[in-house]
């Protein structure tokens, strides 16, 4: 089994009392089942979720739509998320093309 190239950790901000779920690296379907189990064992408390997206160095539809359904779960349980991502230019057109474009944007 190769080691993985993402990471996925949270944090939370005592002063805007916000936890933060930050996904890096290779977030596509080769690890797709990894990241899920490791955001399943997340405990989200606060009321303010932020989904952080950075050094993203490769996603695809699979990772898009556990962003996707993550913020949905996450909505109906009363929660606040916000999505801020760093996406490469050559990732906007799969996302534009998945019409997820809008969703990442807000």
């Amino acid at each position: 089994m190769t080691k993985p190239n993402f990471n996925v950790h949270t944090r939370y901000d005592k002063k805007s009392k916000t936890q933060v779920l930050l996904l890096e690296g290779e977030t596509g379907l080769k690890y797709i089942d990894r990241i899920k189990s490791r955001i399943d064992s997340i405990n989200f408390e606060s009321s303010k979720i932020i989904i952080e997206l950075k050094d993203i160095n490769s996603i695809d539809l699979s990772a898009i739509q556990l962003v996707y359904s993550l913020k949905k779960t996450l909505c109906e349980k009363g929660k606040m998320v916000e999505i801020v991502s760093e996406m490469p230019e050559d990732i906007i057109p799969v996302i534009r093309n998945a019409g997820f474009y809008d969703f990442f944007k807000s």
